[in-house]
């Protein structure tokens, strides 16, 4: 393994990272991890993205490697074996995975340390919402997955809420841990301190999330109808997700009377989703989020954000006056949000409130700078040394 000196490098040379399903549809996990790969890559590391299945990855950076494993588990081994031998830094992206346990167990033997990456499924959401799912996920992590994070020189958390939650919810969580958020694509306009809303039609509210219930879109509905009762005001709705929960959302803007005011626009690509922001006044979030990938890109754009206070961002945001943090499970407190900016007027100063923001603390230019200051990349944790076997013949034949 290349001998890292932490004072003269922000990045290790040779990063390789796995994720089960690159598929871009999935939404939040896979841009965090393309884009925090892309600012990596652009400060000098070589980065190689693993994966089981990458049918719907779009648009890759071409700084990227992209290595699908192989199916038959001999072959999926050796494979593992060629990429980690000469990495320098191995990050885990998720957990849950079989093939995440072998890599780990990869990385002990050749003595590549790792970090690993939650990605909000370590929270306690699961459990309250899907207990026997969460039982189930409960056995494995006392079985597999807490080896693979007890290994870890560190958990890389997108939030402090996401370290509190995944310290209660799962036992016997390290406190190796690193809170450093992601890096997210900049889908801004050339003048984000534009006056909002604009002049010639209804404010427009966006939001952008896989159809998923744990993202509360109904909530956002319900607020919109509120709202509608004496103003002028759309919904976009931007991603895929579960075509019976698309379907039950679709009838409740019927029942409320607001369907003709919903745009469903499904999987947008980058281009089209620059163009909805630079339509939209405000970007809303009423589901709990470890991070909010989402929720950075409409920062970017200059919009002014309505968020719900179980959000990883919503600190941040309430920190720089970049929206109105709001409590969960209410339409009446998000219609209210909405209405506050909207009497405020105050939409060029949340503009530049919400660029500043990103520009800072979420963009991929600062994102190494940001990741060494963690200490994700910090080799040498006493804690994980022990357990690890001394590398032997990493660039030999030999096992």
């Amino acid at each position: 393994m290349t001998a890292l000196d932490p004072a003269d490098q922000t990045v290790p040379s040779k990063i390789v990272r796995f994720h089960a399903d690159l598929d871009s549809t999935h939404g939040g996990i896979v841009s965090a991890m393309l884009s925090t790969s892309s600012a990596l890559a652009r400060a000098g590391a070589a980065v190689t993205l693993l994966t089981l299945n990458a049918d719907g990855l779009r648009s890759v950076d071409s700084a990227l490697n992209v290595a699908v494993l192989s199916p038959e588990w001999i072959t999926r081994v050796a494979e593992v074996r060629e990429h980690l031998v000469d990495a320098d830094w191995v990050v885990i992206d998720g957990p849950w995975s079989t093939t995440a346990a072998v890599i780990a167990v990869a990385c002990w033997r050749w003595g590549v340390p790792y970090s690993y990456v939650p990605h909000g499924a370590l929270s306690s959401l699961v459990r309250a919402l899907y207990p026997l799912k969460h039982a189930k996920k409960l056995a494995y992590w006392l079985v597999v997955e807490r080896l693979i994070v007890r290994h870890a020189e560190c958990i890389w958390y997108a939030s402090a809420l996401e370290a509190t939650a995944s310290r209660r919810t799962f036992p016997g969580m390290p406190d190796r841990e690193a809170v450093l958020g992601f890096s997210s694509r900049d889908l801004g306009q050339t003048d984000p301190a534009r006056i909002m809303p604009r002049s010639d039609g209804p404010v427009r509210l966006v939001t952008m999330a896989r159809i998923n219930p744990i993202k509360r879109i109904d909530l956002i509905i319900r607020a919109l109808a509120i709202l509608r009762a004496d103003s002028d005001v759309e919904l976009i709705v931007v991603g895929d997700g579960q075509h019976a929960e698309r379907s039950r959302l679709e009838r409740l803007a019927v029942d409320l009377g607001v369907a003709g005011a919903i745009t469903w626009t499904g999987h947008l690509d980058t281009e089209a989703q620059i163009d909805v922001l630079a339509s939209a006044d405000i970007y809303v979030c009423a589901g709990p989020e470890s991070f909010g990938m989402s929720v950075a890109e409409g920062l970017s754009a200059g919009l002014p954000v309505v968020i719900t206070s179980h959000a990883g961002l919503a600190p941040a945001i309430q920190a720089v006056g970049a929206g109105v943090c709001v409590p969960p499970g209410s339409p009446s407190a998000i219609a209210g949000a909405v209405q506050e900016l909207c009497a405020a007027n105050e939409f060029a100063s949340l503009a530049s409130a919400s660029r500043t923001l990103f520009e800072r603390e979420l963009s991929e230019a600062t994102f190494p700078a940001r990741a060494r200051a963690a200490g994700v990349f910090r080799p040498g944790s006493d804690a994980v040394s022990r357990f690890r076997p001394r590398p032997r013949g990493r660039h030999t034949s030999g096992a």
